[in-house]
Formats: structure tokens, C-alpha cells, sequence
């Protein structure tokens, strides 16, 4: 920092203001008013914790990867189950080339479904499953091969998209509670949920003015769709609008401004939010974009396992079967929970199902409010498991504990692994 101080110190005295504007985002105008629907969102955290009545469960993983001198990477990966008196272990490891670290965080993922729809089936109805994550992130990623990925990465997506469809709807059919927990959020599902309800009142007032032409009201009512889709198409259909009607589309403006801005939950529930608490929870589906992709994939499913999915055409039967399964799973809720005023909001998802809710996760086009009374035992529940800013939830930080490969404990694995297939050329720098 000695070599940067002064010439830091000079920037700042340029752009500091700049910076403070970043981080406070009051250049969005229509803020106070996204803040002001998130407040009346938000729950405080007022009655007593309990503890959950049935039993609880713990999933988490952990993985490594080892650098080899031909250019590979071996990866050693775990997961881990635990209840009262449940126990689940799981491990694998394989050898990829190019080394690839959304490779190593799949495998890490579908083995801890694995060891999850293990739980499943040893839980009864109103038992607890908690994983680590976002449960609503793992059904909103397209199942796509990314560029220069291994080339078994396509048959893995399978394999882990399987598994997951799998998980959501025995834990739904066996009346298990799904919980996922993330401690780090990027989300705007509840921004988005504000925008939409601000937007709904704007296009019932231009439409009772008639002021608008027919093509141009078409637009105003479908500008929310491209500001989720395509936020500068948005944009600029806005300032069409304003040039020709004037102050009329200031509020359509400001929406669509918004969505140039994307201005995370974190951010609104800071600024608008205090003390302990949750918001309502909502009901949400996939994105335009996801549901463009899911069609276009079954409608030329083979096609997409070549081109998509980097696989052989002969699997792309097992492709479409996925897919279906994937459309067909339960829909999934979210909300935000504070345990502690000085902490963090944690995200929460739970299967819609868990409260009676029977719609999928691709019926939902709009988040769709769920009420809070509905949360409140596992919200209380989790108040009751909560151990601070580092031990969130008590009993995923056990899974957590039991699943991590720490490094000063990699060296007798490896002298496992050299026992059994031979000796490994590590590379210069092995461990990463």
C-alpha cells in the first residue's frame, strides 16, 4: 500500500464524490419509491424462537483441486449429510483437462444432492432438509456447456440437473421442508417484484387517459418485460416515448432507467430496512430468458445436446427427459431473513409445496406475494439455529465443518489416491 498511498490519495481528491454517488445510488429517482414498497415488505423479527418439531438436516460439500505437471487437474470432492442420529458421506475424485473451476463446483453440487435425496428418503413428513445455497440459483442457470469446458462437462449437467429435478419433487412428495440458505446474495428478485408493481400502476393510469396511440400504449404495457429482458432496448423505447408525449412517461422513463441501474436487494434492504426481520415471501419462475431457452431446447432438443450441451446426438433422448423433468418440478419461494440488526440478510428458499402451494416453477411468469404467516414457525426455527455472523445456522456449519478439505490435510489423501492408481506428477504449485 506504501507504493499507492500518494497517488490513491490524489484520485480520491478528484473522484471521491463520484465514489460516495456509487455507493448510495441516489441518482436513481425512483428509489424511495422501490424502497418504500420494500418496507412494507419487510416483517420485524418480533416473536420468540422455537425449535423446529420435527428433525433437522444438514447438507454441505467441500472440494480441492491438485494441480498435476501434464497440465490436468485433479479434483478431490465431498459432501456431507448430518441429522440426529443420520449420517451421510460421499466422495469422488477425477482428473480433467483443461482445468476448469465451474467443472469442480458442479460435481461438488451434485454430490451434495446426492447425499441430500439420501436424507430425503430417511426423513419423514415435516422434517427439515437445509442446504447451503440458493436452491432458486441452481433452477435458474440454462443448462448450457461453456466455452472450452471439459468435455465431459455436458454429461455431468445431466447428470446434476437429474439429480436436482429428482430432490424437489421427492422432498415435495414425501412432505419434506427443503430449505436453502445463502449468506451471499446477489439477487433482485425483490426489486424486480417493486418494479413490477409500480409499473402495473403506471400503465392503468395511461390507459385510462386514452391520451396514448394503441402502438405506443402496447408498448408502455409490455416495457416491463424488455427491462427484465434487454434493459437498454428498454431504455430507449422509454426515451422514444418521452420525445413524443413529454412529461406524461416520466415514470415510465424512471422504470426503465432502473433497470440500466439494477440496483441489488442487498442494497434496498439496507437502506430501507432496520433491525431484525424478514420480507414477504414470493412465489418466483424462471425468466423470459430461461423459458425462451427451455422452449427452444425441447423444440430442437437435438440440436441442442450437439450444440448446447457439447454431447453426442445419441444422448440427446436423455437431454429432453431432463429438460421435462426440470419444467415440471415445484415452484420455489424466497425471502430475506435479518436474525441479527448488525448482521447480514440471509436468503431463504423453500419448496412452494412445504405450505400447500401446488403450481411449478415454470407456471410463475411474476413473482407472486406469499403471506409471511406461512414462514413463521421455520423463521422462528432458524432464529433458534442461528450462532452469529459466522455460525449462521449451527447445523450447516457442522455439514460445513465435516465436508471442508483443508489444505495441511491433502497430502495423506493424495498418498491414498498414489497407493491406487500410481505415482502423481504434481505440478511446481500443486494445491490451489
Amino acid at each position: 500500500m506504501a507504493y499507492i498511498a500518494d497517488v490513491l490519495d490524489v484520485y480520491l481528491d478528484k473522484n471521491a464524490d463520484q465514489l460516495i454517488k456509487q455507493l448510495t445510488k441516489r441518482y436513481s429517482i425512483l428509489l424511495d419509491e422501490i424502497g418504500s414498497i420494500v418496507r412494507g415488505l419487510w416483517s420485524p423479527l418480533d416473536f420468540a424462537e422455537s425449535s423446529w418439531p420435527g428433525r433437522v438436516a444438514a447438507v454441505d460439500g467441500g472440494s480441492t483441486g491438485i494441480m498435476l505437471d501434464n497440465g490436468g487437474l485433479l479434483i478431490i470432492i465431498s459432501a456431507y449429510g448430518i441429522s440426529e442420529g443420520l449420517e451421510e458421506r460421499l466422495a469422488e475424485c477425477a482428473i480433467i483437462y483443461p482445468p476448469h473451476p465451474s467443472y469442480v463446483s458442479l460435481l461438488r453440487q451434485k454430490l451434495e444432492l446426492i447425499v441430500a435425496r439420501k436424507l430425503t428418503k430417511k426423513l419423514k413428513r415435516g422434517d427439515l432438509l437445509l442446504l447451503d445455497g440458493s436452491l432458486y440459483g441452481l433452477l435458474s442457470k440454462p443448462p448450457i456447456t461453456p466455452v472450452r469446458a471439459p468435455n465431459s462437462y455436458g454429461s455431468l449437467l445431466l447428470d446434476f440437473y437429474s439429480e436436482l429435478a429428482s430432490l424437489l419433487n421427492e422432498a415435495s412428495d414425501r412432505g419434506v421442508w427443503l430449505v436453502s440458505i445463502s449468506k451471499v446474495s446477489s439477487s433482485r428478485f425483490v426489486r424486480d417484484y417493486a418494479l413490477y408493481l409500480i409499473h402495473q400502476e403506471e400503465v392503468e393510469k395511461l390507459r385510462s387517459s386514452r391520451y396514448l396511440e394503441p402502438k405506443d400504449l402496447q408498448s408502455v404495457e409490455t416495457l416491463l418485460y424488455e427491462v427484465l429482458r434487454s434493459p437498454m432496448k428498454a431504455y430507449m423505447t422509454a426515451k422514444r416515448l418521452k420525445a413524443h408525449y413529454g412529461a406524461l412517461m416520466d415514470k415510465i422513463e424512471m422504470i426503465a432507467r432502473e433497470g440500466l441501474l439494477q440496483t441489488p436487494d442487498l442494497f434496498l434492504l439496507k437502506h430501507y430496512t432496520d433491525g431484525a426481520g424478514f420480507t414477504k415471501p414470493l412465489l418466483l419462475g424462471p425468466s423470459s430468458r430461461l423459458r425462451d431457452s427451455y422452449n427452444n431446447a425441447l423444440a430442437n432438443y437435438r440440436e441442442y445436446t450437439v450444440r448446447r450441451l457439447l454431447l453426442e446426438e445419441e444422448r440427446s433422448d436423455q437431454a429432453r427427459e431432463t429438460l421435462k423433468k426440470l419444467i415440471d418440478v415445484t415452484a420455489v419461494a424466497s425471502f430475506y431473513l435479518r436474525l441479527n440488526p448488525l448482521d447480514y440478510p440471509l436468503k431463504v428458499d423453500f419448496l412452494g409445496s412445504s405450505i400447500g402451494i401446488d403450481k411449478k416453477f415454470f407456471d410463475i411468469i411474476m413473482p407472486e406475494p406469499i403471506e409471511e404467516d406461512n414462514v413463521k414457525k421455520l423463521v422462528s426455527s432458524l432464529k433458534a439455529m442461528y450462532g452469529g455472523k459466522e455460525i449462521y445456522n449451527v447445523w450447516l456449519y457442522e455439514a460445513d465443518r465435516r465436508a471442508r478439505l483443508r489444505k495441511d490435510e491433502i497430502r495423506p489423501l493424495i498418498e491414498l489416491l498414489e497407493r491406487r492408481i500410481g505415482q502423481l506428477g504434481l505440478a511446481r504449485r500443486a494445491l490451489l
